[in-house]
C-alpha cells in the first residue's frame, strides 16, 4: 500500500479487530475508525508493515507499506 507523506489511506477489515501493530511507527501512524476501519497515516519515506489482529491476537490482515513523497502535487 502506497501512501504519501503527511498523507493517510483508509484500510477496513471485514472481521472486527482488537490490535493493529506498525513495525516502525518512525515510518507511519495508524488510527482507528471503530472495530472494522484503519487510517495509514504516512510520516516520512520508507517502508513498514501494519499487522491487523482479532481478539483472539490471530492476523486478520497484513499490509506492506511504502511512504514517500507525493511527486504529481509537487510539480
Amino acid at each position: 500500500l502506497n501512501v504519501p507523506v503527511s498523507r493517510s489511506q483508509l484500510i477496513t477489515v471485514s472481521t472486527e479487530m482488537s490490535e493493529v501493530i506498525v513495525a516502525d511507527p518512525e515510518i507511519a501512524d495508524v488510527h482507528a475508525h471503530g472495530r472494522t476501519a484503519i487510517s495509514v497515516i504516512g510520516k516520512r519515506p520508507g517502508h513498514t508493515t501494519v499487522r491487523v489482529l482479532d481478539k483472539d491476537s490471530k492476523t486478520i490482515a497484513s499490509y506492506d507499506i511504502v511512504v514517500g513523497y507525493d511527486l504529481p502535487s509537487i510539480r
